[in-house]
């Protein structure tokens, strides 16, 4: 915990390489801790490894299917990149999984906006 928290907060100055580094070391001690998982892929997409980041967060929502947030990032970088295929296909994935909630839902309208412009 100690490890995620203050690599959130090298995230949070923008010592980037840092709260990676940071991030890593938390995931190698607890790989399926959620928290941890946020904060390597929001490091990844604050760096622009937009690619690393998604195979990161599909890996991820392998290893803990149960977690929403983590599905939640992976449809948001899908989105990010004009990924609009995978975006709704993990989308559907997860409604189909979690039901009809909030944050899908949101999420749903920032796909259908994206692909309308």
């Amino acid at each position: 915990i100690y490890l995620r928290v203050l690599g959130q907060a090298c995230l949070k100055r923008n010592k980037l390489r840092w709260a990676e580094t940071l991030a890593n070391r938390s995931l190698e001690l607890l790989s399926t801790d959620k928290y941890g998982i946020k904060l390597k892929i929001n490091v990844l997409k604050r760096l622009e490894k937009f690619e690393e980041a998604i195979q990161y967060g599909k890996s991820a929502v392998e290893q803990v299917p149960d977690v929403l947030d983590v599905r939640e990032l992976l449809i948001d970088l899908y989105i990010q990149i004009n990924d609009i295929n995978n975006a709704e296909k993990e989308l559907e994935s997860a409604i189909k999984k979690f039901g009809d909630k909030e944050a899908l839902l949101t999420l749903k309208n920032k796909l259908v906006e994206k692909k309308g412009n």
